[in-house]
């Protein structure tokens, strides 16, 4: 009796087993990536900023995408939720053994983004990545389709051991280092940002832009002296792209502000605050409970600015 001889796969089924497999890798590295930015931005508080101004504005006049982060980013606890939820698959789709378990968790949530964004008419540009995304999430799903349908207890199993020894530690080195140098790299580009571009002016913007964090009344202005009527009991708004605007005024009549939470100064750019010349005021600011009172100088005359908070609401 003849022994049978082993069957062995053909060199296309093994070309395209290793073909499916390096896409499979650079679909969840892609992903896992693309994912972080916006996870982390999410933990940190950070994506869903509304200038104060915006909020002045009658709601039938705000854009779909005013809406949109207004809604998402009102409560700071539901906005670090989403971003567990986006972060915590990122990180899972890294690794071998837990892939799947993170395209799995993605899915629904990227699903949600992408009908998000298409039916209340984000920026092209946002619409675009989430579907770009959303393709890599089903790619994932779809190579282990058989997996999911027959064998959804096995969800964590580890993969199929590569042989070589040295092989494998590369690929959990690799794997490691990959997470660990995007998670650095994403953290510090958003510490940078916040760093220098929203803690400087905090006492001016709030700890979040939200709920009309940035808005003021004006109780009192005084240039040399002098009382300036035309704005008094007026509404002024310091938005976090440092634009400052008086009630009614447009993107034209706004002006511009820099401050420094640490030296407490100010500067005021180019805002009309109803004189015959827009004007420059700079100097130092201090804070007392829900009042600031800026005093320096407008041009070569003395000022005084005395403002309250108006409506910040529970966020400060």
């Amino acid at each position: 009796m003849s022994a049978t001889a082993p069957a062995f796969p053909s060199a296309r089924v093994v070309w395209r087993g290793r073909v499916g497999v390096a896409a499979m890798t650079v679909a969840r590295f892609a992903l896992a990536i693309g994912m972080m930015p916006y996870g982390i931005s999410k933990l940190f508080d950070l994506q869903f900023e509304v200038s104060a101004s915006t909020y002045a504005k009658p709601l039938g006049a705000a854009l779909g995408t005013t809406l949109t982060w207004a809604f998402l980013g009102y409560s700071p606890a539901f906005q670090f939720l989403l971003g567990v939820c986006e972060f915590v698959p990122a990180i899972l789709l890294l690794f071998a053994r837990t892939r799947r378990l993170g395209a799995v968790l993605l899915f629904p949530v990227l699903f949600s983004v992408a009908l998000i964004n298409y039916f209340l008419d984000l920026w092209p540009s946002t619409r675009v990545i989430s579907a770009v995304l959303l393709a890599l999430n089903i790619f994932l799903l779809l190579y282990d389709a058989r997996l999911y349908l027959g064998f959804l207890s096995r969800l964590l199993e580890p993969p199929e051991p590569v042989v070589n020894r040295k092989l494998r530690i590369a690929g959990k080195l690799t794997a490691l280092l990959t997470g660990a140098l995007a998670l650095g790299w994403f953290a510090m580009s958003i510490h940078e940002a916040v760093a220098t571009q929203l803690d400087p002016i905090r006492d001016f913007i709030g700890q979040r832009q939200i709920n009309r964090s940035g808005s003021w009344i004006i109780d009192s202005m005084r240039i040399s002296g002098a009382t300036q009527s035309a704005v008094t009991n007026v509404s002024l708004y310091f938005d976090f792209n440092k634009q400052c605007k008086l009630e009614g005024s447009s993107d034209r009549e706004s002006g511009w502000f820099e401050a420094n939470a640490t030296t407490r100064t100010f500067r005021i750019r180019q805002l009309n605050w109803g004189t015959a010349n827009r004007l420059d005021i700079a100097g130092t600011y201090r804070v007392e409970g829900n009042e600031m009172v800026l005093n320096g100088r407008a041009g070569a005359e003395d000022a005084e600015l005395v403002l309250h908070r108006d409506r910040w609401g529970r966020h400060k």
